[in-house]
């Protein structure tokens, strides 16, 4: 079971959420920002914001990341391509960030947010900010993205395994210019801080190379 509660979840969010709209404005502040930065959908505020560095990383369940950077630069040179306006694009991606937010309100998909948000909070107090929209695995399990704001040039991709797969490792990639440059396990355990600062020692030794 999830360790958080809203009134009315799953119905009241996702009615919350459908009547949310990307403003342009918000697409480009978190662009412009760089690496680090989202767009996250706000729950007190029921409204798409910028989280940008400099903020703490968003928290899911009231911060949920619905584009991150890599997500974006992505979406911006599409746009490019197909000759969009800015406002045209935040139309299409509050579309997108709708059926994210519906299938991230699965309960099943809420069963490990606990652990994945202690450590995205440690690793933020590392200088690791969210990359990408987390990728939901089914089952609890999700793959997690951050980038270095110290080497923006090295990202990192964190599978949590599902809460039944007991004894199931976390797996962390690490990936330099977006090639896969190192992979590792590590006890898929609720030590946040043990396991961010191992994963901040194994980054370290890759620059230190």
């Amino acid at each position: 079971m999830p360790e958080f509660a809203m009134p009315g979840f799953p119905e009241a969010f996702r009615a919350h959420t459908e009547r949310a709209h990307l403003r342009p404005i918000t697409l480009a502040l978190a662009h412009v920002k760089g690496p680090g930065a989202a767009v996250v959908y706000d729950t007190a505020n029921h409204a798409f914001l910028a989280n940008v560095p400099g903020e703490p990383a968003p928290l899911e369940p009231h911060q949920v990341i619905v584009f991150g950077h890599a997500d974006l630069a992505e979406e911006m040179a599409r746009g490019e391509v197909q000759e969009a306006t800015i406002g045209e694009l935040a139309a299409a991606l509050t579309t997108q960030a709708h059926a994210y937010l519906a299938e991230w309100a699965d309960m099943e998909n809420l069963a490990a947010l606990g652990p994945a948000r202690r450590l995205r909070a440690e690793l933020d107090r590392r200088h690791y900010r969210p990359h990408r929209r987390a990728c939901l695995l089914g089952e609890g399990a999700r793959t997690e993205f951050y980038t270095s704001m110290h080497a923006a040039h090295l990202t990192l991709a964190i599978t949590r395994p599902a809460p039944r797969e007991a004894g199931a490792p976390l797996q962390v990639g690490l990936c330099d210019l977006g090639r896969r440059v190192a992979s590792w396990d590590l006890p898929a355990t609720d030590e946040a801080a043990k396991t961010a600062a191992a994963i901040t020692q194994a980054v370290n030794d890759y620059r230190a190379r």
